[in-house]
């Protein structure tokens, strides 16, 4: 914002493709989230979710996976790891689609 307490057509522009950014990401991997994790949001899903390390790497990032039924959902940082702080990688992020893709070696 400017001192006259407007904003400028750079400002829009910057938080639209901020908000874009954030819509994107949402959509594309279920269960990220951009704020603290808070056990209100796993009564809210029908969703349980379970700790697990991340093994895409050797760093072992904390990792929880949503689980519906038998089958992992979601994945999104854990805020209670030491190594990560509920931030996650986008390998990680994309942890369930790499499990149960199709072209996966089975």
């Amino acid at each position: 914002m400017d001192t006259s307490g407007c904003y400028s057509r750079r400002d829009v522009l910057k938080l639209a493709a901020k908000h874009s950014a954030f819509l994107a990401a949402a959509s594309l991997v279920p269960g990220i989230t951009f704020g603290t994790w808070q056990e209100s949001e796993s009564a809210d899903m029908s969703l349980k979710w379970h700790k697990t390390p991340c093994r895409f790497c050797g760093v072992g990032c904390g990792l929880l996976v949503g689980i519906a039924g038998k089958k992992a959902v979601a994945v999104k940082g854990d805020p209670a790891s030491p190594v990560n702080k509920g931030l996650c990688c986008v390998k990680g992020y994309h942890a369930v689609q790499a499990l149960y893709g199709s072209d996966r070696l089975t």
